[in-house]
């Protein structure tokens, strides 16, 4: 079985954009590992949302390990940047945040994982991310920047890293299921 990791920038971005794939690759007996960029802390919060004293980071960290044990989630890490909030807010430009992120440290923080995990496939979003989410472009140069380093050797059968298909990298044989894609 195949050991699938999914890149994202915030919390409750796997539950939008790969939560079926997730689930059904974990269903498949897959392992898939989580990595979330930043911990969401820049999200909108509705009057009485949060309990008194509760951060929107605490909130979504719990959001986000439920989220983790129900799609089958292996492994939930944390890249450690601080949100970036929306295309050209002024929180775009703080230091720490993901979208001030340098990519060759970002990339080594994925790399560490990749290696330890030993992964055969990557999943992150397009070049272009999400509309009006700068750190969205974020997760893609950090995968792409990240994965050559990470490569396994080639395994008995002689695969190794050979090819980008929409969004994925691809390591060794494919999984069982139908590949991740980016939409």
């Amino acid at each position: 079985m195949a050991t699938v990791v999914f890149v994202h920038a915030h919390p409750d971005d796997e539950a939008i954009a790969t939560a079926g794939t997730m689930a059904g690759l974990a269903e498949a007996g897959h392992r898939v590992v989580l990595v979330t960029a930043t911990g969401g802390e820049l999200g909108e919060v509705p009057d009485g949302f949060l309990a008194d004293g509760e951060t929107l980071a605490e909130r979504r960290a719990l959001e986000l390990a439920e989220a983790a044990r129900v799609l089958g989630v292996a492994r939930l890490e944390w890249l450690g940047y601080h949100d970036s909030g929306m295309e050209g807010e002024p929180s775009n430009r703080e230091p720490g945040c993901f979208a001030m992120a340098d990519v060759d440290e970002a990339a080594a923080r994925l790399a560490a994982i990749l290696q330890e995990e030993s992964a055969e496939a990557v999943v992150a979003y397009d070049e272009h991310g999400w509309p009006a989410r700068r750190a969205s472009t974020w997760p893609p140069r950090t995968a792409t920047t990240s994965a050559p380093s990470a490569a396994r050797p080639p395994t008995p059968s002689g695969h190794r890293p050979t090819r980008w298909r929409r969004g994925w990298r691809r390591w060794g044989s494919p999984p069982s299921a139908s590949p991740p894609r980016s939409t």
